[in-house]
């Protein structure tokens, strides 16, 4: 009797355990993930930094992701995550368009220094090099990009460049008035046929339903939430009343671009 006594006190201990760890690792794997830091060079020859966000199999579609000014590739990390539970591997860059560089450690004003030499539209050599690189590292993989402000306008003339290259774009607040090669986000939007997210604040909405208008994509996708004045991309991850819609309507944008 005593044996079996012991017998299924080491049972329950051993179960009690294994819940322990169980949950420990669900913990785990369901906080925000790291990111393995990495460099490529652009094509001007200055090394840029990035952060890689991959799932388990690294042949599901990736998202190229865009930081917004006065932030880092940082920015992206609980995004990255979400994004890695949806089944796409992650690549987020750090342009040298950053101002104030938040969430990014510099260690010397030299680097601070050149972290900031390009305008707004010279960084679209970062957006390119990014992608030509990932391209090349993971080929043969959709490719999704993802930004806002002066980026998701930049995004715009990278598909219009490399239309075989981008399989969808996902846009927050895109500016309309920068300009690029003499052109604006809406002549090239004319040229882009890859699945296309537009969203953005109220005080947007007037330029980004314009926006709309001008894509010829089959597949255009535009949200102008009720409750936010303004609009960027950390939208998905903040505690506001529209992150859930957020998800939902991007799941589903998602689905027509993997499906």
């Amino acid at each position: 009797m005593e044996k079996y006594v012991i017998i299924i006190v080491v049972t329950c201990i051993a179960v009690y355990v294994s819940l322990l760890i169980h949950r420990n690792m669900k913990a785990k794997k369901e906080g925000p993930v790291t990111g393995k830091t990495i460099q490529f060079k652009a094509k001007d020859g200055v090394n840029i930094k990035a952060h890689l966000y991959l799932t388990a199999d690294k042949t599901k579609p990736f998202m190229l992701i865009f930081q917004q000014a006065g932030h880092s590739q940082q920015e992206y990390r609980n995004t990255a995550t979400q994004l890695n539970k949806m089944g796409f591997n992650c690549l987020a860059i750090h342009q040298r368009s950053a101002r104030n560089i938040k969430g990014s450690k510099i260690k010397s004003k030299k680097q601070e220094d050149s972290l900031r030499t390009l305008t707004y539209d010279e960084t679209y050599v970062d957006l390119e090099s990014a992608l030509l690189y990932l391209k090349k590292a993971f080929p043969n993989f959709k490719t999704v990009v993802w930004g806002s402000s002066y980026a998701a306008t930049l995004m715009f003339v990278l598909a219009s460049n490399y239309p075989n290259e981008v399989d969808g774009i996902v846009a927050f607040s895109p500016d309309n008035y920068l300009v690029f090669n003499d052109k604006t986000i809406l002549d090239y939007a004319e040229g882009v046929h890859c699945p296309i997210f537009v969203t953005a604040g109220k005080k947007e909405s007037k330029a980004c339903e314009r926006l709309h208008e001008q894509i010829q994509s089959e597949k255009k996708y535009l949200y102008i939430p009720i409750e936010n004045e303004e609009q960027d991309s950390l939208t998905t991850k903040k505690k506001n009343t529209s992150k859930n819609q957020y998800w939902k309507i991007l799941t589903d944008f998602f689905e027509s671009i993997v499906n």
